[in-house]
């Protein structure tokens, strides 16, 4: 059984949040992963998950697969002592909406410690062809499970 953990933003009321919690529900249910999710900030989740949520710093001691899903949650999973392998799921190309420090980008995107996971293909050939790097994978709607190891 793989053992999952993702890093993001909030659990809310959003398409993010619920194909998140729907996926991982999912992979809970049939038995085929054991899943966490590490939260920055705390709010209600947009529907009911059935597996463990935390604030991002108890993620600090996580020893299994840790997906990020963020520049912030990314950067914070890189700080992370002890995860099997990191991965950054690219949910959403934050750098062409909201000002960015381009070497800080470029550090989490240019990252070896880093699997990138595209949510497409399109996003894939952009995020290679801006930030000149290997897209580990493309899963649409947080279906990682093929893609990561476990």
């Amino acid at each position: 059984m793989k053992r999952v953990a993702f890093a993001v933003p909030t659990l809310g009321s959003s398409q993010f949040a619920y194909s998140l919690i729907r996926q991982a529900n999912l992979q809970v249910a049939t038995r085929s992963a054991d899943v966490a999710v590490f939260f920055e900030s705390a709010v209600r989740p947009c529907i009911q998950p059935a597996f463990a949520c935390m604030q991002l710093a108890e993620g600090w001691n996580y020893d299994g697969v840790v997906v990020a899903t963020s520049l912030q949650t990314a950067r914070a999973v890189l700080n992370f002592p002890h995860p099997k392998s990191r991965y950054f799921y690219v949910w959403d190309l934050e750098w062409l909406r909201y000002p960015c420090v381009y070497r800080d980008v470029q550090a989490i995107y240019g990252s070896p410690q880093l699997r990138l996971i595209a949510r497409s293909q399109d996003h894939a050939e952009l995020i290679e062809d801006v930030w000149n790097t290997r897209v580990h994978g493309i899963a649409a709607d947080f279906k990682v499970w093929e893609v990561v190891d476990g």
